[in-house]
């Protein structure tokens, strides 16, 4: 998704409810056919899922982001950070 490549994955409803605004393609072994067609035949669909997910991956998964987050958490467990 960082290289603004669409991302098909199985997702359960409840991880779903965990990250509403994901940008994934949600596939199962009933669906991966008919949204894998969809994908490629729909251009526009394609590069627009493409852009959500850069922007997902710049919001959630940014590296810098990430750390933070985690040095925080550790912070929170009393975890004594020798940074």
């Amino acid at each position: 998704m960082a290289m603004g490549i669409v991302t098909c994955t199985e997702l359960t409803s409840e991880y779903e409810k965990f990250i509403p605004d994901h940008p994934f393609i949600n596939v199962n072994e009933n669906s991966l056919r008919e949204k894998v067609i969809q994908l490629i035949k729909d251009r526009e669909f394609r590069t627009e899922k493409g852009i959500e997910g850069r922007k997902w991956v710049e919001k959630y998964h940014d590296g810098v982001k990430v750390v933070k987050s985690m040095i925080e958490k550790y912070k929170k467990l009393g975890w004594k950070l020798d940074l």
